[in-house]
């Protein structure tokens, strides 16, 4: 393997960077889809799913939305993470997803000669199924970025969709392969369209319709594909979300260059993407001719130069020829009422990259096409960390799922009947049912059913919201059922459990979609109900 000195370096600086919040952050952890600590049913991931289902007004949609949020903030975050410990959590999460055989890199080439880097996972299977592009946002690559293993995670491994992950044009991998590099979505939103196209034209039997996403500055380029398609005549994209997103890009950049700690960390990642191509990409040369790192403002000017001298005027909003017109075309606020396609936003008052009052809040001004989730919580695109996996992957996966009818005539509930195994569990008087978890190893022919207990037998547990009861008081008990994995036909893209990576995948796939119910098919948590069945969607 050639050691990467740059990258080395990145990693040490993350490093450094985690010692300060080592009480709160987990180090090298493996996402396995379950939360800290189970959800009452009021704020259960289902009833997100339900709201984005039952009101499809965009107006009534914000106000639910946001009234669930607002009611259940205190539940989601309960034991989660908020801020820079949330971003360096979801910095450390694992997942080496080269090495799931339905997961492989790619590389686009667009009309205009630009290669794009990019991450290619399909379920396999003949029954063709929704696929989102995910745009990454600033200074994400494709080889191992924690932008690139959480939208997987969410969307490919938790849900039923194939997915298309893009490369950030802000990358060393980005400038090195094309000689040249630029900032925003007025560009990205453009090639964005046309992965749509290449798809719709390679993966037609596959692919039942295509969705866009992104992820902080790869929001900006998601909101922007939404403009663009539908301009152009190309209907490929059905609907556009994005967590943490850019709306204004020099209002962005401009919080990004602050002088604060946490700004300076994010200046660091970007100084350290253009240390990677001097010398090698001339236009960094001929805007940094000394090889210094620059300061604050003269790294903005460099970053408008470098995307005017990418462009060749081929934007539908016009060529921008000097810095004030990049900035200006590069304010989707400027063109959201052009959208026509669904649009969600998710951003967080916490969040310390980018500042959400100037960005995604003031899309619904903007336009009445958008919902605007907004949370106190939730950091940097870390809202898995902050809320939830479930409730992160509901709110990705529900929007996705509604804007595609054609998908949803053939995505129906599955169960398999196993109350023979778990009569084998036995409750006390005192305790009833709480949450359940399951596991799966590589090459083993079961799985694990953890299944989690509430216990009132001491006074201060009777006394608890077990809900956010704390850990101290030893309030719960586990015990576990192996389930065979014959016992239940599992998706196709489960049958290859054969190393970690996949076997992660698999856990993952479980605990967002498993429901445990009884005999009536209700809900055993919170109950004594001797469990009987475990229900799921899937194509049918």
């Amino acid at each position: 393997m050639i050691f990467n000195f740059t990258s080395f370096l990145v990693t040490t600086l993350v490093a450094l960077s985690q010692t300060v919040f080592a009480a709160k952050v987990n180090y090298q952890w493996i996402p396995d889809g379950r939360r800290p600590r189970e959800l009452p049913e009021k704020c259960s991931a289902q009833r997100v799913e339900k709201i984005i289902f039952n009101f499809q007004n965009p107006a009534q949609r914000n106000e639910k939305l946001n009234s669930y949020f607002k009611e259940c903030e205190e539940y989601h975050t309960f034991m989660g993470s908020t801020g820079i410990p949330a971003i360096m959590e979801l910095a450390n999460a694992e997942y080496e997803y080269f090495e799931v055989p339905y997961i492989k890199p790619v590389t686009l080439s667009m009309k205009d000669g630009a290669k794009l880097h990019a991450v290619l996972a399909l379920k396999p299977g003949n029954k063709p199924r929704p696929l989102v592009i995910s745009q990454c946002g600033l200074t994400c690559n494709t080889l191992n970025s924690s932008s690139v293993r959480d939208p997987l995670m969410h969307l490919f491994d938790e849900s039923p969709f194939h997915v298309l992950l893009v490369g950030s044009s802000t990358t060393a991998e980005f400038g090195l392969s094309n000689g040249r590099l630029f900032v925003g979505g007025l560009q990205e939103g453009q090639y964005l369209v046309d992965v749509a196209k290449w798809v719709s034209e390679n993966f037609s039997q596959q692919v039942s319709s295509i969705h866009v996403h992104g992820a902080s500055l790869g929001g900006h380029a998601a909101f922007f594909s939404s403009v663009y398609g539908p301009q152009q005549g190309q209907r490929f994209i059905r609907s556009v979300q994005a967590h943490c997103p850019v709306t204004e890009l020099e209002a962005s950049i401009d919080y990004i260059l602050r002088p604060e700690k946490e700004a300076r960390f994010i200046q660091q990642k970007i100084w350290l993407q253009l240390v990677e191509m001097l010398g090698k990409v001339k236009i960094v040369d001929r805007l940094i001719p000394d090889g210094k790192k620059p300061s604050s403002e003269r790294l903005k000017e460099i970053v408008s130069a470098a995307s005017l001298d990418y462009w060749n005027g081929s934007n539908i909003f016009g060529f921008p020829k000097t810095p004030n017109e990049y900035w200006q075309t590069n304010s989707f606020l400027r063109v959201a009422s052009e959208a026509q396609v669904p649009i969600l936003a998710w951003g967080a008052a916490d969040d310390p990259v980018v500042k959400s009052s100037q960005n995604s809040y003031r899309l619904r001004e903007a336009t009445k096409n958008a919902v605007v989730i907004e949370t106190p919580t939730g950091s940097h695109c870390a809202f898995s960390v902050s809320h939830g996996s479930d409730v992160a992957t509901a709110v990705l996966a529900s929007f996705v799922k509604i804007n595609s009818p054609e998908f949803l005539a053939s995505y129906g509930e599955r169960e398999t009947i196993l109350g023979d195994l778990f009569k084998t569990l036995s409750l006390k008087d005192t305790e009833r049912h709480f949450s359940q978890k399951f596991s799966v190893q590589p090459n083993e022919d079961y799985f694990s059913a953890e299944f989690q207990f509430f216990d009132e037998e001491k006074k201060e547990c009777r006394n608890a919201d077990p809900f956010l009861v704390s850990e101290d008081l030893n309030c719960f008990t586990v015990q576990t059922v192996k389930v065979p994995l014959t016992r239940l036909k599992l998706p196709s893209f489960l049958n290859n459990i054969s190393n970690y990576p996949t076997a992660q995948m698999a856990t993952r796939w479980m605990n967002i979609n498993f429901h445990v119910v009884d005999t009536r098919g209700e809900t055993i948590n919170n109950s004594r109900s001797q469990p009987e069945k475990i229900i799921w969607k899937e194509i049918e």
